[in-house]
């Protein structure tokens, strides 16, 4: 299983055609299929119908088949998560619900729930990377990120994504990329072992994704991207 405390690192792309952080509309469909070690692949897509989000993320790891599906809403470029669950082998292991009305946010183990206040921003585990997809500028400042069994607090202090950047090189099926890199681990306060990158080679969409915890350190990079029914990888 995924580690609570060192899991999914996960990478996206920032477009050289136009950025959604500059009010250009964000798409309706999007599907990415991944490559990774040993023939395995991962498969994530994104949907907006209205003002109302899906996302999903799958992929297959030892003994694991694991799903991961996020829903909300999004306003003026930003995403506000509703629910989110994780499952595995067709099993949901874990979800968390949140309550925006009363402020709080029930989570854990299924049959093992508790409930804590929301404090700041919440995200999840796939809907982070979507949010800080559409805002490559995003201010960090104090927010909450969950994985369905537990809720980490992350305390930027009004901190903006770049001041955590690194710059590497990844390889894709159309040539070699470079990619800003965002480490979240250097966040005070943080738990996690997440990184997200961004590449002008895209349309900021997540073109690289890395699993990494005490069991295996996994990475897939992005074959095929189709952006409202046109294919752009």
């Amino acid at each position: 299983m995924l580690n609570d405390i060192k899991w999914p690192i996960l990478l996206l792309a920032v477009t050289p055609v136009f950025s959604f952080a500059d009010n250009s509309p964000i798409p309706n469909k999007v599907s990415i299929d991944f490559a990774g070690p040993g023939g395995s692949v991962s498969k994530m897509n994104f949907k907006k119908t209205g003002n109302q989000y899906n996302i999903s993320y799958s992929f297959d790891v030892p003994f694991y088949k694991i799903v991961y599906q996020s829903n909300g809403t999004v306003s003026n470029h930003h995403l506000s998560t509703n629910k989110f669950t994780d499952s595995r082998n067709g099993s949901v292991v874990s979800s968390a619900t949140f309550n925006h009305a009363n402020n709080t946010v029930r989570y854990g183990k299924i049959g093992k729930q508790q409930t804590t206040q929301i404090n700041g921003h919440s995200y999840d585990t796939i809907s982070l990377p979507w949010e800080m997809s559409f805002n490559p500028d995003l201010v960090l400042n104090t927010f909450q990120i969950t994985t369905g069994k537990k809720v980490y607090l992350m305390q930027a202090g009004n901190t903006p994504i770049s001041s955590i950047k690194k710059i590497r090189k990844i390889s894709t099926p159309k040539g070699t990329i470079k990619t800003d890199i965002y480490d979240l681990e250097l966040i005070k306060g943080s738990q996690t072992a997440i990184q997200f990158g961004y590449s002008k080679q895209y349309q900021n969409l997540p073109v690289y994704i890395k699993f990494k915890n005490s069991i295996y350190d996994v990475e897939f990079v992005a074959t095929s991207i189709v952006v409202d029914g046109k294919k752009i990888l």
